[in-house]
C-alpha cells in the first residue's frame, strides 16, 4: 500500500484518488457490509461455542483477519481522500 510522501506525479495522485475512491465504495456498498457484518456476527457466535482453545484461537483470527480487511479498506480511501487535497492544494 503506497504512502503518500513528498511529491508525486500526476498519475500517482491520479492512482490514489481512484483506488480510494473504489475502496469508499466498497466500504458504503450494501452488500459486502452485509457480509461482513453476518460474518463476524457468526464467527463471534461459533467462536462462543467452541469446545476447545484451538476452535476459539481459530475464530478468533478470523474476527481479526476481517478487521485487518476493513482497515486496510479504510486507509486506501483515506489516502484517496489525502491525495485529492494535495491536488486541490496545487
Amino acid at each position: 500500500m503506497a504512502v503518500l510522501e513528498g511529491a508525486m506525479s500526476d498519475d500517482k495522485i491520479a492512482d490514489a484518488i481512484a483506488r480510494g475512491h473504489e475502496a469508499q465504495m466498497l466500504l458504503n456498498h450494501h452488500v459486502l457490509t452485509e457480509l461482513f457484518d453476518a460474518y463476524e456476527r457468526g464467527t463471534i457466535a461459533e467462536w462462543k461455542l467452541a469446545k476447545t482453545r484451538r476452535e476459539r484461537e481459530r475464530f478468533h483470527m478470523a474476527v481479526i483477519v476481517l478487521e485487518v480487511v476493513k482497515n486496510g479498506l479504510e486507509k486506501l480511501a483515506a489516502s484517496g481522500r489525502y491525495a485529492s487535497a494535495q491536488l486541490e492544494k496545487e
